[in-house]
């Protein structure tokens, strides 16, 4: 059963200091524990089956994670990362950060663009990275028509699973949020990030809530295949795969969309 609750992360009625900690602490937790890491197997053999189309990830937030992934795979595989973000407008520097690394194969567009939106003639492969839980059922209905149905395949990677093990380690955000604090604030934000993460302990438990209801939130394998059942895509198959490592052993979820003779 998937809940269908808030993540504060998702408000733009939420002040901006806590969506800027909010990225900034998911990307030192990626790089920290590696987590990036688990996928690469899985994102080079989707990237593999692209062939030379670019990737798209629709969901980017700050970028720092795709830019992770794509400095850690093999350079022969040819990866070209395309993102982009809902949010993009209300912080343009994390798009204009990625730009400024000088990556041929790795951009992201420098305006919000809405998932939803994007014309049929636009799709691309696609590629979610933590993200695809907060779509509803619906929402992950028409990105697969869209996507799936223009021949297109996806991968969507959760590091956030609906397991015991799971929710015990977000537990822990709360406590590594006031360890990485002078790691992850930005200088205009610091006053109040810290008077609401040391003083009144409000970010800590935002990020606590955030990552237990990311849990509750993320799609059953059954789920999924009963959308494609609706949607009358016979031809694709999920592969979902769990990996899991010493830094982080409550593991991460991939679910590939493989479109079975694809031409």
């Amino acid at each position: 059963m998937r809940v269908n609750s808030f993540e504060f992360g998702d408000l733009s009625s939420v002040p901006a200091f806590y969506h800027q900690f909010l990225r900034e602490f998911m990307s030192k937790i990626y790089f920290v524990f590696g987590i990036h890491k688990l996928w690469r197997k899985e994102i080079s053999e989707f990237v593999e089956r692209q062939g030379a189309e670019s990737i798209h990830d629709p969901c980017a937030g700050s970028g720092y994670v795709n830019q992770l992934i794509f400095e850690s795979l093999d350079k022969n595989l040819g990866a070209k990362f395309y993102l982009s973000d809902l949010m993009t407008d209300e912080s343009p520097e994390f798009a204009k950060q990625i730009n400024s690394l000088g990556y041929q194969d790795l951009k992201f567009a420098e305006e919000s663009i809405d998932l939803l939106k994007i014309e049929a003639s636009k799709q691309m492969p696609k590629m979610f990275v933590n993200s695809f839980h907060h779509f509803n059922n619906e929402q992950v209905k028409e990105i697969l028509k869209n996507t799936l149905g223009q021949g297109k395949e996806i991968l969507v990677l959760e590091y956030c699973r609906k397991t015991p093990d799971s929710l015990v380690s977000m537990l822990f955000g709360g406590v590594l949020s006031l360890l990485f604090f002078p790691f992850v604030v930005e200088k205009k934000f610091i006053i109040p990030s810290f008077i609401f993460t040391y003083l009144i302990p409000i970010i800590p438990f935002m990020l606590v809530w955030d990552g237990i209801v990311s849990c509750l939130r993320t799609h059953t394998i059954s789920s999924l295949k009963q959308i494609l059942v609706e949607l009358n895509l016979t031809n694709v198959l999920i592969e979902k795969k769990t990996r899991r490592s010493l830094l982080y052993p409550s593991g991460v979820d991939s679910y590939f969309f493989k479109i079975e003779n694809r031409k």
